[in-house]
């Protein structure tokens, strides 16, 4: 099963930081941190992640 793009930034998020970036005035309303809540968010629920991401 090939992962969403979300699955990999969650798989990389497991090994190693992230860096978000954005060009928005508001630094706490704006696309990287709307990714970030999502991306965190999917983290704490594993049953939410492609079966090939837990066998490893």
């Amino acid at each position: 099963m090939e992962f969403d793009r979300h699955d990999q930034l969650i798989s990389k998020a497991e090994e190693s930081d992230l860096i978000f970036l954005y060009a928005a005035k508001d630094a706490e309303h704006n696309n990287a941190v709307a990714l970030k809540e999502y991306l965190e968010a999917r983290m704490k629920m594993p049953d939410s992640l492609p079966l090939d991401h837990h066998s490893s």
